[in-house]
């Protein structure tokens, strides 16, 4: 007991490895493995914003366009960011399918495209759990220029 009571508030690995070599089937043996995985886990957390800080926008986002003139009523589906990538799609009634897709950068801002039935580019700032930008499209039947809003829905 006095061993576990020196290390449970540690936040050292090696104290609940040398916990676990002297007393493997001990009373804390389960707390001290579960802590150690916690510990692992947040290292690694830790590591991958480090190593690839787009990483905290990964995730599925929901969004929609605020757009003047003729390109009202497009409607979105999901959009995806894995590791600073960007890809979604959209449809709309007269102009049809295309896609959105783009690049965030380390500081969290966005270059963006869209290519198919309408064809632009645009950019944008993104948050941990909210961006917004803003693009101009052309299309076989105009031009329209508006905003769009996204808000993540499942971290990843």
């Amino acid at each position: 007991m006095a061993f576990w009571n020196s290390i449970r508030d540690s936040d050292n690995a090696a104290d609940f490895k040398a916990y676990l070599g002297k007393f493997p089937r001990g009373t804390f043996a389960v707390l001290a493995r579960n802590r150690i995985k916690a510990m692992q886990k947040t290292r690694s957390a830790i590591v991958a914003s480090v190593t690839n800080p787009r990483a905290r926008f990964n995730g599925t986002w929901k969004w929609r366009f605020n757009l003047d003139g003729e390109c009202d009523g497009a409607q979105t589906r999901p959009m995806t960011v894995k590791d600073g990538k960007i890809k979604a799609q959209i449809s709309h009634p007269y102009v049809g399918v295309f896609s959105f897709s783009g690049f965030i950068l380390d500081d969290g801002k966005a270059s963006v495209r869209m290519s198919g039935a309408a064809n632009g580019k645009g950019r944008g700032k993104f948050t941990e759990t909210e961006a917004r930008g803003s693009i101009d499209l052309a299309h076989p039947d105009g031009s329209c220029s508006g905003t769009w809003v996204a808000n993540c829905t499942a971290a990843n």
